[in-house]
């Protein structure tokens, strides 16, 4: 009661209340509006660097993912000029095969060596001009990788390097048909093995970024969740809180006005 201890030690208590109450009340409505329950250590210490420690992971693995889909858009380039290598060595087997057939006259047999001679142009030109970021694409890269990518913000050394060896580097240029049978496939052979261990691991490389990106996305939405679940709103709770925060100020600052009105009166006395 007012009257049961000195008035300004009531005033001052019901003062006291009543700014806790407001404290409380614009804590609450920042929460609702902004999503929050944990911004600042105050909230809640473990709560807060825990929540922290989460938004870097987040931040992190989601750089990982640019990165992986970055070198993935280098290993499409990769993986279509490899195809392009292979499917052109191929076509070169495949015209050794028909050239050196029986049934074969000279006229298809012209007509062959001219393909033959195309393909050797258009393939020795993909292998020897295609780039990336300035980087050859189908060349000797172990000692300068096409790209080197982290695979865990934690651990520098987890990483996925793209590099292919002299002995996957097809070279086409001193192919030519009609030299004999033997001969000529032999040679198409041993630069169509090169070709096809270069694809082969171009498409390890895309389908390990593939992999590896799913992994971070999925390490990045799992900590995002996590952070949500420590630093979100409960909206029903924060509104009974709320709520139950603004009754509790009305009556606050209804008995501020009603102790103001007994010290007026007390003066008025005197």
């Amino acid at each position: 009661m007012i009257t049961g201890i000195p008035l300004s030690v009531t005033y001052r208590r019901i003062a006291t209340f009543n700014k806790v109450n407001e404290n409380h009340l614009g804590n609450s409505l920042i929460n609702l509006a902004s999503g929050k329950k944990v911004r600042q250590p105050q909230d809640g210490v473990s709560d807060f660097f825990r929540a922290q420690r989460l938004s870097r992971d987040s931040n992190d693995y989601s750089r990982i993912k640019n990165d992986i889909a970055r070198a993935s858009a280098m290993m499409d380039v990769v993986v279509d000029t490899g195809e392009m290598v292979y499917n052109g060595i191929q076509r070169m087997k495949q015209l050794v095969d028909l050239y050196y057939d029986e049934s074969t006259t000279e006229d298809e047999k012209r007509a062959m060596q001219s393909e033959f001679s195309s393909l050797v142009k258009q393939v020795s030109y993909t292998v020897n001009n295609t780039y990336y970021d300035g980087k050859q694409l189908v060349s000797d890269s172990r000692d300068n990788p096409l790209d080197s990518v982290n695979l865990d913000p934690r651990d520098i050394d987890k990483k996925m390097v793209i590099s292919f060896g002299a002995e996957q580097v097809a070279n086409v240029d001193g192919l030519i048909l009609g030299s004999g049978y033997n001969e000529d496939i032999a040679a198409v052979n041993a630069e169509l093995e090169k070709a096809g261990s270069y694809l082969a691991s171009a498409n390890a490389y895309s389908f390990g970024l593939s992999a590896q990106y799913a992994i971070a996305a999925k390490k990045a939405d799992i900590s995002n969740a996590v952070k949500d679940s420590i630093t979100g709103t409960d909206s029903g709770k924060e509104i009974v809180r709320a709520t139950n925060y603004s009754i509790q100020h009305q009556s606050s600052l209804a008995m501020l006005v009603q102790a103001n009105l007994v010290r007026s009166s007390v003066v008025r006395l005197f």
